[in-house]
């Protein structure tokens, strides 16, 4: 995994860059902090993404825009959204269950600081490769 944002303008800069990218007309982006989803696309195309990915490797943030841009082209995670997506970003699978670890402890996801045991781990794969499946 690569390091993490230099800022948030580089985050907008890599949400405009994969808008581009992706062919989609530039939208409105907000970065600020989100309780309980890393993202989000309005339906008139302004997306929000969570100011606590400024913390995390590119990699993740670099999922969620592009996850959240998806759903201009596909409105829900069905199976044409996951197309997409592989099309897009054919890692978005590991990407995606790298994010489900990260946590939230005291308003902050410090995933990166948890440390689990053996058995802790074991039970959270299933958990982590059911919700790959379903997003």
């Amino acid at each position: 995994m690569r390091d993490g944002w230099v800022n948030a303008e580089e985050m907008r800069w890599t949400a405009r860059h994969w808008a581009t990218t992706m062919g989609l007309e530039r939208s409105g982006i907000r970065i600020m902090p989100l309780k309980k989803k890393w993202g989000s696309m309005s339906l008139r195309g302004w997306m929000t993404l969570s100011s606590e990915l400024l913390d995390l490797p590119k990699e993740l943030g670099e999922y969620v825009i592009v996850h959240e841009l998806v759903h201009q082209l596909a409105p829900n995670h069905g199976r044409v959204f996951k197309a997409f997506l592989k099309s897009y970003m054919p890692d978005w699978e590991e990407r995606h269950a790298l994010l489900q670890k990260h946590v939230v402890i005291d308003g902050k996801w410090v995933a990166e600081k948890l440390v689990l045991s053996d058995q802790d781990e074991q039970m959270l794969d299933p958990v982590v490769e059911q919700t790959a499946k379903s997003c």
